[in-house]
């Protein structure tokens, strides 16, 4: 599990954009561990990420969905940090402080991504290197054409396996992404 500092040594600034550390004075009335507050204003997220992710702007109050977008009271408890790429909310359940994003063509149906915001971030470090790994073996487009090597698809299944076992179970998003990447 990726460490705030070895996350942000990590990532490819030049590439992928500048992380956006949140205040800590932004989180503190959440209910989201010390571990994941930690994570957030000490490595922070990008503005976006691939598979199509975008975060939200680091720069104001963490709101939980019911106050970010009205949801029922029972929706209080994920943290809005972003939307996939059906603009789907990606949030963080404060009473597991899984990562998940509430499926919004299916009444909000929690979908697990992973079980920590540092897999999270380790999944999304892996992931843009299976990119660069389907460019490297077939071209500049490999991925945007999803010309991906099945040898990288197994790596990467293998690996995000390895980090957080659940996310690659049928019905998450890291399953859902890897089916994408063989269509």
């Amino acid at each position: 599990m990726s460490s705030p500092k070895e996350f942000c040594d990590r990532w490819n600034e030049k590439r992928d954009g500048t992380l956006n550390k949140l205040d800590r004075d932004m989180l503190q009335h959440t209910n989201l561990s010390s571990d994941t507050r930690r994570f957030l204003s000490e490595a922070g997220l990008p503005a976006s990420a691939a598979p199509f992710i975008e975060f939200d702007n680091a720069t104001e109050l963490m709101q939980n969905v019911t106050q970010k977008f009205g949801m029922p009271i029972d929706f209080e408890f994920y943290w809005f940090i972003g939307t996939t790429g059906s603009g789907d909310p990606l949030c963080i359940d404060e009473r597991t402080n899984n990562v998940v994003y509430l499926h919004h063509d299916n009444n909000y149906e929690e979908i697990f991504i992973n079980s920590s915001i540092h897999q999270f971030a380790e999944s999304l470090l892996l992931f843009s290197k299976l990119i660069d790994e389907a460019i490297q073996i077939n071209g500049e487009f490999a991925f945007l054409d999803n010309e991906i090597p099945e040898s990288v698809r197994i790596w990467f299944e293998n690996e995000v396996r390895r980090i957080d076992s659940k996310a690659v179970e049928k019905n998450t998003f890291w399953s859902e992404e890897l089916e994408n990447l063989t269509e």
